[in-house]
């Protein structure tokens, strides 16, 4: 059996959100042991490294319309 040092892995999402109307938009990340969200490739929220699960958030203006994920 693997340690649990050796069993490391990692996922990536990605996809769309359409967004309504104009406007401040803010997104929250809880993750044990880090994740990031990026919109239209800008980090908007950097809850990445090494730690217990934590919350962490970000505010980006948007346009109405589709961004990706």
């Amino acid at each position: 059996m693997a340690s649990s040092a050796t069993r490391q892995f990692g996922f990536l999402f990605e996809g769309t959100i359409d967004v309504s109307k104009d406007g401040a938009y803010e997104f929250y990340l809880a993750s044990d042991d880090g994740s990031q969200l990026f919109i239209d490739g800008i980090r908007i929220v950097d809850n990445d490294g090494l730690h217990g699960k934590i919350r962490k958030s970000g505010q980006v203006n948007l346009k109405a319309g589709p961004h990706a994920i």
